[in-house]
């Protein structure tokens, strides 16, 4: 039996217990994806981050939810990231991710960790399916990206959501975001994905890359606020530089352990 040290950080704020919780695992290297699914199911967090280790500032870098892997995990990104810089004393000023997508970085910066991610602009579903059985109500509109985001009239209504998880689940996507402009906020969002074990997302990354372009667009500026109004929540200044969307946030670091197998 062999023992593997982790560490599980909270990201996107600045106090523990808030945010969104990601297990951080450096690896020598990857387990089975079977194996790396038990250690993901044995956390049970929303995300559990592998690395494996290709230079002091340079990771190769997956993401497991207690269901699947997932393409893009922001928060687990910025929490691998934290921990690096904190738990493993890397001296970099920027640490280089190698993801299924792309090359991700992290850096450390007077506004918290930046986390740097692909821009993900979503397109407006034609005719919509009604989301009435799923949020309890319709939407403003509908859009398709990396998963579907809806828009509602206010952030009061973002927050009033009752999720039907099955419902949700039934849904021809592994995800469902919401979203409105906020009141003290540029904006606000939640983010539901049953399909691949996460009810309620506390804090989404993969989120952001859609919303902050959508928001800039909108709103007309290429930088804004955000909050995230699950019950740990979570926040976040942001970015749209380019194609690259750059979310600014904090974290914390809860928990220290080992697993052995």
């Amino acid at each position: 039996m062999t023992e593997y040290p982790y560490t599980v950080v909270d990201a996107f704020t600045d106090k523990p217990f808030a945010g969104n919780p990601a297990a951080v695992m450096v690896v020598d290297e990857f387990f089975s994806d079977e194996m790396l699914l038990k250690i993901a199911i044995e956390h049970n967090l929303s995300e559990t981050a592998f690395l494996v280790r290709l230079a002091e500032d340079h990771y190769r870098l997956r993401w497991f939810t207690p269901g699947a892997e997932v393409p893009l995990c922001g928060h687990a990104t910025l929490a691998s990231g934290a921990a690096l810089f904190e738990e493993y004393g890397v001296q970099a000023d920027e640490i280089r991710f190698e993801t299924l997508s792309g090359t991700l970085t992290v850096a450390k910066t007077a506004d918290g960790y930046r986390l740097d991610l692909p821009a993900n602009m979503p397109a407006p579903i034609a005719e919509p399916p009604s989301l009435v059985d799923a949020i309890g109500m319709e939407a403003d509109s509908v859009w398709d990206g990396q998963f579907w985001l809806a828009l509602l009239p206010s952030e009061e209504a973002v927050r009033s959501v009752v999720p039907n998880f099955a419902a949700i689940e039934a849904l021809p996507v592994p995800e469902l975001g919401i979203t409105a402009k906020g009141a003290y906020t540029d904006f606000v969002s939640r983010l539901f994905a049953p399909k691949i074990g996460i009810p309620e997302d506390p804090f989404t990354g993969s989120l952001h890359a859609m919303l902050v372009p959508f928001w800039a667009e909108r709103l007309g500026k290429t930088r804004l606020s955000a909050h995230q109004a699950s019950d740990r929540g979570g926040d976040a200044l942001c970015e749209l530089s380019g194609d690259r969307v750059l979310l600014f946030g904090n974290a914390v670091v809860t928990m220290r352990g080992k697993m052995a197998f």
